[in-house]
């Protein structure tokens, strides 16, 4: 066999081995090379190795495990207690955190600075929006509430010889009759409940008098130091005929002399 003869087999068996290797058949290409002159099939041979791991190396990635490249392709999913990009859920204050908040400040009026505008905001969660410009206190309108409810805060401006300005929290449901003009309306907060809670932060209940369309029930206690009277009114009103119940919808702070 002459040269030209030799790379034309061998050119032959290199087209073959891309086949046979992807086939898994190599067995009739090296039945070829048996048949050669020995010298042109151990070139042939030598270079058919080379040839045959490139092929193979070339396969192996397409024959990888199907798990495998589903792992890699799989989209990642998120760690446990990553935060979300969806909107955060938005939480309704209830009646029982308020009345919660309101007695909590109650309790914490020791001292005439206890009743600070910047205190009385802290304790309820809120921020006041100025009433006047240039004028100490504000308000903080229609802020939500859960099962219909809504609540007014304020506070004043200082009164010339009390030690505590009035302000307090008032409830309200937007677009309904005002709690003191429905006869039928939901009980907010049992005074006695409000009235007990109060006690128990150290407050003696003194006078009750009609106030605009329902009353008022005043509860006080002395400061520490004997120089200024805080009181709590409870604002209420009368509702749940024909077994009427007395319900608070106001509190109102403020500080005095003795």
């Amino acid at each position: 066999m002459d040269i030209d003869e030799g790379v034309a087999i061998e050119m032959d068996a290199l087209m073959y081995v891309g086949r046979s290797w992807a086939n898994g058949l190599p067995t009739l290409l090296f039945a070829r090379l048996t048949s050669m002159p020995h010298r042109t099939a151990a070139r042939s041979a030598h270079a058919l190795m080379a040839v045959g791991l490139s092929a193979l190396l070339a396969v192996l990635p397409a024959c990888a495990p199907a798990s495998d490249v589903t792992a890699i392709s799989a989209p990642s999913q998120p760690e446990a207690g990553a935060p979300s990009n969806g909107p955060a859920a938005v939480r309704t204050l209830s009646a029982s955190e308020l009345q919660q908040r309101l007695v909590a400040y109650a309790a914490s009026l020791h001292e005439p600075s206890d009743a600070s505008e910047e205190k009385f905001c802290r304790a309820m969660e809120i921020a006041l929006t100025p009433v006047e410009e240039g004028r100490a206190g504000g308000e903080a309108k229609d802020q939500p509430m859960a099962v219909g409810y809504a609540f007014y805060a304020s506070y004043g401006s200082p009164t010339r010889g009390m030690k505590a300005p009035y302000h307090g929290v008032s409830i309200y449901r937007p677009g309904k009759k005002a709690l003191t003009e429905d006869p039928q309306a939901p009980c907010f907060w049992a005074a006695s409940t409000a009235g007990e809670a109060l006690a128990a932060s150290g407050y003696e209940r003194g006078g009750e008098r009609a106030y605009q369309r329902g009353r008022l029930q005043q509860y006080r206690r002395t400061s520490s130091d004997g120089s200024t009277v805080f009181y709590a009114d409870l604002l209420t009103y009368t509702t749940g005929a024909p077994s009427p119940k007395v319900c608070v919808y106001e509190v109102r702070f403020s500080g005095d002399v003795p």
